[in-house]
């Protein structure tokens, strides 16, 4: 029951927080790194509010690190210093150079516009230069996977360092398994949009285990979706698996690369449950593909939530397959690294639609309470690091009349609308969508949270960069912050022999 899974992990906190600073960090056995694309401090809140009618109530939230994490990439200058705007992978030919973006805690609350800029990537980071500091522990530029400011030399991530040492890696997300997040955890590419090549580097040139998620070539995006023959699809389809000829070569008898190919929500299920598919021993390398081409439930008709547009029932839930993910990789006595990804919350946030978003994070929710039962039930806190954070925020969320939006356009227009005072996301009982208002369609440099547990985790309170008091009085936490290369710096400090 969920009382009896916010004892364990309070408990666990009542522990911890004493030798907090004291005693030397942990290595971890285990790393397990989930990233809620596009979720600030408000579309949590929101979540709690809708699912709970409270804050606070969340098992997560007890975990003993929680602070505030920097998003921000590079940016493109020319000679004078100005930034430019790059289309994603793209050098511009005045650039001399590159610099970072930045946060400024004075600037965010003294300017409302100042977290989106001129809805440009000058101000904000996109998920590809976020995953690689992430992953690698660098910032780089718009668009780059793995890749350096300039998309010419390749930076190690945290799954090869973990396949070094001999521990199984695996990548999940509920989005298409070669979008920039799911893909960035092995692959290196300058431009996160060549989808194909990305997804052939995974299977075929990677140490991956597990790779799991959307971007079936056969199926639409709806609950009735049907099967099509390999011979009639077009092949933009296939874009996500590499290509038709990659695709067939992965769902033959005999797999591609070692992977064993899982499709059917009930062999995620099993895999879940323990066993592999037909009552077979769990593979040893999974590709799991569910039956959707675009997002496990986001793409479905409607734009409402469950049930007044039901969800897709013939796909797993991140939950499962997270469940199914660490189940195959703990098969290895080294240990592990596992990265989940709930990747619709920013799809719905880019669409300003706040009930598809709430029914996202809500998912990516239970995949954290999962993972947190698989560790107290089949590892521990002593060998295992979970850190939950986000890429960026997506869609300036904040409460309802931050501000007047003269011209009706659902978007903060500077020189349009006004400002009036920065307003908490209100709850209007559980089960109600919470008063609100989004200011753009596209991401902001905001702080997101950052909540962590487990072997290593002490270690962020080294990193603190700063603290920002106006957010800590707004999103009740220490307001303390650190960036998210940090995150590396962490993972890599836990997991490697030789790391200070």
């Amino acid at each position: 029951c969920a009382a009896r899974r916010f004892v364990l992990i309070s408990l666990f906190s009542a522990m911890v927080v004493p030798v907090y600073a004291a005693r030397p960090a942990e290595k971890a056995k285990n790393v397990i790194l989930m990233i809620c694309d596009g979720a600030g401090f408000n579309a949590w809140q929101a979540a709690s509010h809708y699912q709970h009618g409270r804050l606070c109530a969340e098992p997560f939230e007890d975990f003993p690190v929680h602070v505030g994490c920097t998003t921000y990439m590079l940016n493109y200058v020319d000679r004078q210093g100005r930034a430019l705007f790059a289309d994603a992978g793209k050098v511009p030919r005045a650039a001399v150079g590159t610099q970072p973006q930045r946060y400024d805690p004075q600037r965010m609350w003294r300017d409302f516009n100042y977290a989106k800029g001129t809805n440009s990537y000058i101000a904000y980071t996109d998920s590809a230069a976020a995953c690689t500091a992430l992953y690698t522990g660098s910032k780089t530029t718009r668009g780059r996977i793995a890749m350096n400011w300039n998309g010419k030399t390749e930076l190690r991530t945290i799954a090869q360092i973990a396949d070094a040492l001999g521990k199984s890696t695996g990548t999940i997300s509920s989005v298409q398994v070669s979008h920039a997040t799911p893909g960035g955890v092995w692959a290196h590419n300058p431009n996160r949009e060549n989808f194909g090549a990305i997804f052939k580097e995974m299977v075929y040139r990677s140490g991956l285990d597990v790779i799991m998620g959307a971007g079936h070539p056969l199926f639409g995006n709806g609950k009735a979706a049907a099967q099509s023959s390999a011979r009639t699809v077009s092949s933009v389809h296939f874009k996500y698996v590499g290509d038709k000829r990659a695709w067939d070569d992965l769902s033959d008898a005999d797999g591609a690369g070692g992977f064993r190919l899982v499709q059917r929500k009930e062999d995620f299920e099993a895999m879940a449950a323990g066993s592999g598919p037909n009552g077979e021993p769990l593979p040893g390398r999974v590709v799991g593909l569910a039956q959707v081409h675009d997002t496990l439930q986001l793409g479905r008709d409607g734009r409402r939530m469950a049930p007044h547009d039901p969800k897709n029932d013939h796909v797993p839930a991140l939950s499962t397959m997270s469940k199914a993910a660490l189940n195959v990789l703990a098969q290895d006595p080294e240990g592990f690294f596992l990265m989940v990804e709930g990747g619709a919350v920013d799809w719905a946030n880019h669409q300003n639609n706040l009930e598809r978003m709430i029914e996202e994070l809500t998912a990516f929710k239970e995949a954290i309470q999962a993972v947190a039962d698989w560790v107290e039930a089949n590892s521990s806190w002593d060998e295992t690091l979970l850190i939950v954070t986000c890429d960026h925020e997506c869609g300036m969320l904040w409460g309802a009349s931050t501000y007047t939006d003269c011209n009706n356009n659902g978007q903060f227009d500077v020189g349009v609308d006004r400002f009036g005072s920065w307003q908490r996301i209100r709850s209007r009982g559980k089960g109600v969508l919470p008063g609100h208002q989004y200011g753009s369609g596209g991401h902001t440099t905001t702080l997101v949270p950052l909540w962590a547990i487990g072997a290593g985790s002490q270690r962020f309170a080294t990193l603190v960069d700063g603290v920002d008091r106006r957010a800590a009085a707004i999103w009740c936490f220490s307001g303390k912050y650190v960036d998210n290369t940090d995150v590396f710096a962490v993972m890599n400090a836990a997991m490697s022999p030789g790391a200070p």
